[in-house]
């Protein structure tokens, strides 16, 4: 059985005490309660929350002892809360950095991004909330992890974002986290896994396996987005996957720069993307319902 107690105190040292004597009060009348959970108020009204074991080797301390356990628990949690914060100040930082940064040249990655985050920011209020901005050089691992060497682009899309929670970025769904993306990949190599191999192929010719060369950023097992890392003058291309359809014959972007761009016209403008969806705003979220 646990019993639940919650107070505050006008200093430290009443708050401390006022605990103490709680918790050997439930002990000596309710020896069954094991766990006590405890509020203790301390500095100004603050309640940090601590279980208070309410057993002989425990209740039966000296109150000092007590109480610098207490403090190491109370220390612990807001060490934890601090750097919560610190994480937070720090994304916010580098999102401000990134912003800061001279405008690139039109069509790269970073330029079509910003294109895509001005409309967002207009006319999709909180679009970026969920979003936590990454570091430069956090893709090094992921794309170590793959086996497969990636081309600048495709470094440089993880670097002005990893993943859109919350925000339908696209018509096949918000773009992978990294975590995401290697998920994702997992999960499709192993489910071709007992097919023959006839090997990959040249980038942005047709294949129905689901190889190691692609790199999926957004959308479901029966229609994925995915960049083609398999050798060849297409390489690094942008294609959809459609499942056992396998992926189109030809590309549909040169690179995620060419994706961007294409995504943010469609969106500035408007406009019908691959000529089946179009993008709305519906009570601030967006949408991309089929073209009638």
């Amino acid at each position: 059985m646990t019993e639940a107690y919650q107070g505050s105190a006008e200093n430290n040292a009443t708050a401390f005490a006022d605990l103490l004597a709680e918790a050997r009060a439930v002990y000596k009348a309710r020896p069954d309660v094991r766990a006590h959970p405890c509020q203790l108020g301390v500095d100004e009204d603050r309640f940090v929350p601590y279980v208070f074991v309410t057993t002989a080797s425990s209740v039966l301390l000296d109150d000092d002892v007590l109480i610098e356990r207490i403090k190491d628990a109370i220390d612990q949690r807001r060490s934890q809360a601090d750097n919560y914060r610190r994480e937070l100040e720090a994304s916010r930082i580098r999102r401000q950095q990134s912003e800061a940064r001279a405008t690139p040249a039109r069509g790269s990655v970073t330029a079509e991004w910003n294109r895509i985050a001005s409309w967002s920011e207009n006319c999709v209020p909180d679009w970026n909330a969920e979003f936590v901005t990454p570091s430069e050089d956090a893709w090094r691992h992921y794309a170590e992890a793959t086996g497969i060497a990636w081309t600048p682009t495709l470094a440089e899309f993880y670097t002005v974002q990893n993943g859109t929670p919350g925000t339908m970025i696209t018509p096949l769904g918000p773009f992978f986290s990294l975590d995401e993306m290697l998920y994702f990949r997992k999960m499709m190599l192993e489910a071709w896994a007992d097919q023959p191999d006839d090997g990959a192929g040249d980038a942005g010719a047709f294949q129905s396996r689901f190889v190691k060369e692609f790199i999926p950023i957004a959308g479901s097992p029966d229609s994925v987005l995915v960049v083609d890392l398999r050798p060849g003058d297409a390489r690094g291309s942008l294609g959809l996957y459609h499942g056992e359809d396998g992926l189109d014959s030809s590309p549909n972007w040169n690179d995620p720069g060419a994706f961007l761009a294409d995504l943010a016209s469609k969106l500035e403008g408007g406009g019908t993307f691959l000529s089946i969806w179009h993008p709305r705003v519906v009570d601030g979220q967006l949408e991309w319902p089929l073209d009638d």
